[in-house]
């Protein structure tokens, strides 16, 4: 997957970038807290004047030419060191890759990962692109590997295939993201890393890749993998948790938040985010955690589209145990709205002891003629295997429509938020009804229902 979407996006990239002349290494560095700027040059000193005196005169001397030193050439990014884990077809692998320049950024450099059997057979190859390597740093690249055929893989060859486009830029100019309470855990079925990552920059950021590598005792590479973050708010800080492959019980964990071509589409100042207000958020755990969040468009002429949302579970130490996000749908001007999820857990996870939220502004739309959906009959229906609520929705156009986003959010008696789910809707007829149903999870007593429908990206008007 992420072989494809390096492909696909470092190309449409290149022609955004191409044509306003930027890159993502001077965009970083623009955006850099000013703390970080270089300090004010002090003002000049005065020097009182000297008593004249006779001038010297000296013989001039033949001019002698002195050659100007050429500035040394960026050198290329080079491999440090690789591995990998494996559980059947699926393999995780990671890379340590050194930038040598201590005032140069590596722009796109390429890596191509091998993995071979028995008698030097290919089993698999990923070749990848790296949008931006920060200078005098180790990057941990980590990655995933589907092999054709469930066989033991001996070894892995890295090779740098294009080392990279320097940008000047020097450690000081591309502060590094901060990495906090990195954690590996294995479940009955997966093995996971969570973490929390910190924006040193003034813009909000999306996408942004997060490559994960994982050594044992003897500092060898034994896995990784990898992720995307969704966003990152300006000088916030976003948790993830990704699922890894390793060889073993890693002694230390490794990881690198970069840019991504997908990071280089969205960036944007701070000042041009729409407003979205969170109004409230809560949850519940019985065997499955249920959340629910409620927003708030205060624009009372524009409507919001692609607004996300990222909800974070953490144990009492402060680890991040799990982790949902999604989007809105359409949030229609002034209008209150809400989205609920499920979190699934693992029999063995560990207790959640808050859930958090976080909310990113998508784009300012247009619209006209836009119409609110409606319920009727909402119950809410306790299950032995899972919750769920039913009801009936209706469709205020003349057209039929399906795939309507429809979130439910559950309350308690003191009309605290303590669960959620979300669905999709089947068709629903013109100016008609249909029966729909959403699976929660709750902890506690429910009191109230309330449900919440809007348009998304799938979904479709007409028959």
């Amino acid at each position: 997957m992420f072989r494809l979407l390096s492909r696909f996006c470092w190309i449409s990239a290149l022609l955004i970038f191409t044509a306003c002349g930027t890159s993502a290494t001077e965009e970083l560095v623009s955006a850099r807290p000013t703390a970080n700027a270089a300090p004010a040059a002090a003002a000049p000193t005065v020097v009182q004047d000297a008593p004249p005196t006779e001038p010297t005169i000296v013989p001039t001397a033949a001019p002698t030419d002195v050659p100007t030193p050429s500035p040394e050439p960026a050198r290329a990014a080079v491999v440090v060191q690789s591995g990998f884990g494996q559980d059947g077809q699926a393999l995780g692998f990671g890379v340590v890759i050194d930038n040598p320049n201590l005032a140069a950024a590596l722009e796109d450099v390429s890596v191509q990962v091998v993995a071979y059997g028995a008698g030097d057979v290919v089993l698999g190859a990923d070749d990848s692109t790296l949008p931006m390597v920060a200078p005098a740093v180790q990057t941990y690249f980590g990655g995933d590997l589907y092999l054709d055929v469930d066989q033991p893989v001996e070894r892995i060859e890295v090779q740098i295939t294009g080392g990279g486009t320097p940008q000047r830029a020097t450690p000081d100019e591309l502060p590094p993201f901060l990495v906090e309470a990195a954690t590996f855990r294995e479940t009955d079925f997966s093995q996971h890393v969570s973490a929390v990552i910190r924006n040193p920059f003034t813009v909000p950021l999306t996408d942004l890749y997060v490559g994960i590598v994982l050594f044992d005792e003897a500092d060898q590479v034994i896995g990784g993998g990898f992720t995307f973050l969704p966003f990152l708010l300006p000088e916030g800080a976003t948790p993830f948790d990704s699922s890894v492959k390793s060889n073993g019980v890693p002694t230390r964990v490794e990881v690198s938040p970069l840019v991504s071509n997908l990071t280089r589409f969205a960036q944007r100042s701070a000042e041009d985010l729409p407003e979205l207000t969170l109004v409230e958020q809560g949850w519940g755990v019985d065997r499955q955690i249920g959340y629910g969040i409620v927003v708030e468009n205060p624009d009372q002429t524009l409507a919001l589209e692609s607004s996300q949302y990222l909800v974070a579970a953490y144990a009492e130490d402060g680890r991040v145990i799990a982790v949902d996000s999604g989007y809105f749908g359409l949030i229609l001007p002034g209008e209150r709205t809400a989205n609920g999820g499920v979190i699934y857990l693992s029999s063995d996870s560990v207790a959640p002891a808050r859930v958090e939220a976080q909310i990113f502004p998508g784009r300012t739309t247009e619209i006209e003629g836009k119409q609110a959906f409606s319920f009727t009959n909402a119950t809410f229906l306790p299950g032995q295997f899972g919750a769920k609520v039913t009801a009936q929705i209706s469709n205020p156009y003349g057209e039929p429509v399906q795939n309507v986003s429809i979130n439910a959010i559950l309350r308690n008696a003191d009309g605290a938020i303590i669960g959620g789910g979300s669905s999709f809707s089947e068709r629903i007829p013109a100016n008609g009804t249909a029966a729909m149903e959403v699976t929660v999870a709750v902890g506690g007593d429910v009191a109230a229902v309330e449900l919440f429908a809007a348009e998304s990206s799938i979904t479709r008007f007409g028959e």
